[in-house]
């Protein structure tokens, strides 16, 4: 492959990712709207239900992975630290994979909690695991708010 369409193929994953980075955000504010319009007006939408929270728990899930991600980003200008990069990145994308895959095939999910845990595991997951998950992605991405030097040589303090 020519250094040129290396280039354009590195081009179009940044612009997808940047795309993705939005839509995700415009999925997130379209459920806020909706969230408050559903509790001014007192009235839920069958219809929309079911799509907010598949749209909710998609969205959650992939911008989990992207934040993750992020720390293996060549051209990072704060670069992580190597327990982001070897333990705790890698440790949330298997995680959120597992999430996604018992949340796609239910079918899986169920085998999986009846063959780990002996019970028989029913309905959808719950709505903490999405959380749960969007507050880890969130305190991942935060790390980068906070000055180095602070908290990698916190025994010196």
């Amino acid at each position: 492959m020519s250094r040129i369409q290396s280039d354009e193929i590195s081009i179009a994953l940044r612009q997808a990712v940047v795309w993705a980075i939005n839509a995700i955000g415009l999925v997130g504010a379209l459920l806020v709207v909706y969230g408050i319009t559903s509790y001014v007006t007192g009235q839920k939408y069958t219809p929309l239900e079911e799509i907010a929270s598949v749209a909710s728990n998609c969205a959650t899930l992939i911008g989990v992975m992207l934040t993750a991600s992020s720390v293996y980003v060549t051209n990072n200008p704060r670069t992580p630290i190597a327990f982001s990069k070897y333990v705790s990145a890698p440790v949330v994308i298997v995680i959120t994979c597992v999430v996604a895959i018992l949340y796609v095939l239910p079918n899986v999910r169920q085998y999986c909690v009846f063959y780990i845990f002996g019970v028989k595991g029913g309905g959808e997951l719950p709505s903490h695991v999405f959380n749960g998950l969007a507050i880890l992605g969130l305190s991942g991405g935060l790390f980068r708010s906070i000055v180095r030097e602070n908290y990698v040589n916190l025994h010196s303090y």
